[in-house]
């Protein structure tokens, strides 16, 4: 029972109160503060915390006012009125959220992090990637077949899984050569960097946010970043790239 009086909001004096006046029925307030031993200062604290909550009423007698608990079998429509505040809330959330998101981007610019590191949260990583609607990447794949070899094709395979576009800019390699040949598709567009371009890492740019990856030999670490500037800057440095990428 006590649980049940915790998920209604209830302290346990309050709990207390509410149950003495269950057996005793409507009583002043002095007589419910004399039975759970609190002045009677407290108990109308109590009274008021119980009315509020929908447990009790008041009416007056003889310029005396009495407190009665409503009858045990009516707290099932307290619960219901409660879901019905509780659902016109989350609808009005939903309406006001869209505006405070507009607030939270333009107010606030501080990226936010999430850290994955080792192979299997990297490609738990991954998973996640593929899920967008879209996204380009600078992409290391020599780096990726030597420290990832078990994962290597399974990123290209999750891509054409989950429907979404992805285009890559590869550094030059044979294995790129093998990777393009493969895999390249409408969905799945594959160009060349520059054979002057070289570097151990990925980033992997989507609308708001952005994930980068640093391989040493057998170790792989990655950062997502939430910040829709650093995307876009990513993303045109990445543009201006695309028109330069070699596609054959």
């Amino acid at each position: 029972m006590d649980d049940f009086f915790k998920r209604l909001g209830l302290n346990a004096k309050e709990s207390e109160t509410f149950l003495r006046l269950l057996e005793l029925g409507a009583q002043p307030v002095s007589v419910i503060a004399k039975q759970v031993g609190l002045p009677r200062t407290s108990m109308y604290f109590v009274v008021e915390k119980l009315k509020k909550a929908q447990l009790v009423d008041e009416f007056d007698r003889k310029g005396v006012t009495f407190v009665r608990c409503i009858p045990a079998k009516n707290i099932e429509d307290v619960l219901k009125n409660r879901e019905r505040e509780l659902e016109q809330t989350k609808q009005l959330f939903l309406e006001t959220l869209p505006s405070l998101t507009a607030m939270e981007n333009t107010m606030s610019i501080t990226p936010k992090a999430t850290f994955f590191e080792g192979k299997v949260e990297v490609m738990r990583m991954y998973a996640q990637i593929v899920k967008e609607p879209s996204f380009c990447a600078f992409v290391d794949l020599a780096s990726v077949k030597k420290c990832m070899p078990e994962y290597h094709d399974e990123i290209p395979k999750m891509i054409k899984a989950g429907g979404g576009k992805a285009r890559e800019l590869v550094i030059d390699s044979p294995e790129a050569g093998r990777y393009r040949k493969e895999y390249q598709s409408r969905l799945h567009q594959i160009r060349f960097l520059p054979k002057t371009m070289s570097f151990t890492s990925d980033i992997i740019i989507c609308s708001d946010h952005l994930y980068m990856t640093a391989y040493d030999n057998d170790r792989v670490a990655s950062v997502q970043v939430f910040s829709a500037p650093l995307a876009k800057t990513h993303q045109t440095l990445f543009d201006a790239l695309w028109v330069q990428g070699i596609d054959n």
